[in-house]
């Protein structure tokens, strides 16, 4: 199992208790600069998705993602831009929920996690000097 295309950067992986795991990436070019990417594996490692391009905004240069998948499948993808920190919600299958969203305009650097309580927590750099946690419900 692969994923990317030889140009890609920064990958991450989240698993879940049922041992499916969801991959994200940069890579290096998406038409206008770079792009986030994921693809979705059953535990067997087959793909329950195909590979996807994450940003809907493909201007400039989109990366550093981070990934949180939760115990049904769904999982929540996060990158830093231009415009600070964004992130979009997909099924299990890589279908979008809802549109991408800036979660901050000066965040960098995300991590994420699943709760079981039923949110994504993400912690990132504010401003490249405080460390911020939020909690995300879904």
């Amino acid at each position: 199992m692969s994923v990317g295309d030889g140009h890609d950067v920064a990958a991450t992986v989240s698993t879940n208790v049922p041992g499916s795991f969801v991959v994200a990436w940069q890579r290096s070019w998406d038409g206008q600069g770079s792009g986030v990417y994921a693809r979705a594996f059953n535990a067997a490692g087959a793909p329950l998705s195909p590979e996807i391009p994450v940003n809907s905004d493909t201007e400039g240069n989109e990366g550093t993602p981070a990934v949180a998948l939760a115990g049904d499948g769904r999982f929540l993808v996060l990158w830093e831009s231009l415009s600070g920190l964004s992130c979009q919600l997909f099924t299990e299958t890589g279908v979008r929920l809802g549109s991408e969203a800036q979660l901050d305009a000066n965040g960098s650097r995300p991590t994420a996690a699943w709760s079981d309580r039923g949110y994504f927590v993400t912690v990132f750099f504010y401003y490249g000097e405080d460390i911020v946690a939020r909690r995300l419900p879904v």
